[in-house]
């Protein structure tokens, strides 16, 4: 039998003490994004909001934001929906949809991203299938946090 996956009620709670074991994954129901799986990690540097962040180098537990080349997709933890206050424990949605800032000029509805900008933020530009964060869900401005359907981060 498989069994649920357990209920998170606080995706935006942070701590300095660890809130569950690092990489469990938790079940959300969002009243905008609808159903989330988020993960619980580790954040050695401050990490601000709507932004990719992917496992540090030799980690499994740390993450880092994404930086300004595309990341391969098999690196990426998730994608952050508040900050997260440097040497913190905090939650990442890996699946479903989310807020996403995005760092290019607008993006169109239903085009496939990728990080690209400082801060782990997303655009369209040199999006391979081995890059791809998601796909949007409706247009999203310079600078604007909008819609996208991860591509599974599990």
């Amino acid at each position: 039998m498989i069994s649920s996956i357990i209920y998170l009620s606080s995706p935006s709670e942070t701590s300095t003490e660890q809130l569950a074991p690092v990489g469990a994954i938790r079940s959300h129901n969002h009243p905008t994004y609808g159903y989330q799986l988020y993960r619980m990690v580790k954040a050695p540097v401050t990490l601000a909001a709507n932004g990719v962040v992917i496992y540090a180098s030799g980690s499994s537990v740390n993450v880092i934001k994404a930086g300004a080349a595309a990341v391969n997709s098999s690196a990426m933890a998730g994608v952050t929906q508040g900050v997260i206050p440097a040497g913190s424990y905090g939650w990442v949605v890996c699946a479903g949809q989310c807020g996403i800032k995005a760092i290019a000029a607008t993006i169109l509805i239903n085009v496939p991203v990728a990080t690209h900008g400082a801060g782990g933020f997303i655009d369209d530009a040199t999006v391979t299938e081995g890059t791809t964060v998601g796909t949007t869900l409706a247009a999203i401005g310079s600078g604007a946090v909008g819609t996208v359907r991860l591509k599974a981060m599990l």
